[in-house]
This record gives structure tokens, sequence and C-alpha cells, in this order.
């Protein structure tokens, strides 16, 4: 009750002062309110800010050769069937003990990988990609829920850098166990690791807090407009 009593004292006096000219107070009483929505958006699973969603798991590819060249990154295949979301997976190639990343979709054939450090080409080799990453919804904060469905278990979660510790790549398939949540550098998007790899395609349920996104403000006094926050004492 008392967050609801702050929320709506404080909204009184900042529709008082929507005539004054103290953009100081203003501002402040603002900041107060939009620390106020964020802080009760995260302290509890309400249902407005739950949300639900459906991965669809990838099972390893393997069909054609791949060929590389040493110290390249170009990575050449026959009967390969590339695709673009592909990127992010792991070719194991020929005998070649490390996983090559994929970093770039070309075509069906032709995908760029991180530099190939082995110091002979491979040519024609079989191969075994295995993807382990999964973009998650923009509106995803943190997760409630993940039931692997095969094994009706829910998944352990590691950290992003405890994960890559125990599991640098996607080498074992079966059902997955442990998970971590991955943001990229360059959009700050989440998106999810997962471990081991399924062995055939399926989809993994997700149930998730969503991330608080503040509407918008007016150009007034910058109140936000959410009225279920402001009742959150009801829900």
């Amino acid at each position: 009750m008392a967050h609801y009593t702050t929320i709506s004292l404080a909204s009184v006096v900042a529709n008082s002062l929507r005539v004054g000219s103290d953009a100081a107070r203003i501002a402040e009483i603002k900041s107060i309110i939009q620390e106020e929505l964020i802080s009760l958006w995260y302290s509890k699973p309400w249902v407005f800010a739950r949300g639900a969603t459906e991965i669809e798991m990838s099972a390893p590819k393997s069909g054609g050769t791949v060929s590389i060249v040493a110290g390249t990154t170009a990575l050449t295949g026959v009967g390969t069937g590339f695709a673009a979301t592909d990127v992010g997976s792991y070719v194991f190639a020929g005998t070649w003990n490390q996983p090559l990343e994929i970093t770039a979709y070309t075509s069906a054939t032709a995908v760029t990988v991180k530099t190939y450090l082995g110091t002979v080409n491979l040519s024609a080799v079989t191969y075994n990609m295995r993807k382990d990453l999964y973009t998650l919804p923009t509106d995803f904060f943190m997760p409630r829920v993940i039931v692997e469905p095969s094994g009706k278990v829910d998944l352990s979660w590691y950290g992003e850098e405890q994960f890559k510790n125990k599991h640098p790549y996607p080498d074992t398939e079966g059902n997955p166990t442990v998970a971590s949540i991955v943001y990229t550098t360059a959009t700050g998007a989440p998106s999810l690791r997962i471990f081991p790899i399924p062995a055939t395609a399926r989809l993994l349920p997700i149930f998730y807090h969503k991330t608080l996104t503040l509407p918008a403000e007016s150009a007034a006094i910058g109140i936000p407009d959410l009225a279920e926050i402001y009742l959150l004492n009801q829900v």
C-alpha cells in the first residue's frame, strides 16, 4: 500500500506543477516516480509482467562435405544447405579438434567462420554442425521457468562466464539440462545458450519476466501512463 500512496501523491504533486516553470522540481518528481515504477515492476512476478515464448531448437546438421584453407575464414561446402539462422553455430570439421564458429552467412554452400587455426587444409571432409544459441524476445528480462519437454525437467541456470567455462563448445548431444542468457555487444539483445544439444529438432517453452518499457511521456511533466502499476496493490 505504501507504493500506491507514494506514487499517487507524487502524481498529484506533479500534475499540480503542470503550469509551473520549476523544471528542476518537475524532473525530480518524474525521477522518483520512474524509480518507483521500476522497483515495483521487478519486485514480484505480476501477471501483466509475465511473458511466454517457444524456441525451435535445431537438430545437428551433417549433410554434404566442407572445405577450408589453413589460416583463413571462408568455409565452403558441397551439399551443405547452410542457412542464415546457422550464424553462431559451430562446425566440427574432419579431424580438427576445435569447432569453427560461423560468423556470417553467404549462401547454402558458403559461410564465414572464425579463423581456422589448423596448419593442414581441410578438403571435402565430413562435418557436424551444432547450434546452441537462440534469440529471445526483445522484452525478455529474466527466466521464470524453462522445462525441457523430452526430459520434463527444469533447466539449471549458469551465468554467462560460468557457462562458457564449463561448456565452451556444443560438443555433446542429448536433452538440454543447463542454460545461460547471453547479451550481444552490438545490440544488447538477449539470447539463450543451451547444453547439451538436442539430437532432433524440438520446441523449448520459456516463461519469463518481461523488461519494463516506460510508455511515452507527457511533454509537459513526463509522467508515464501505466495504470496497472499505480494499482499494484490490487493485482
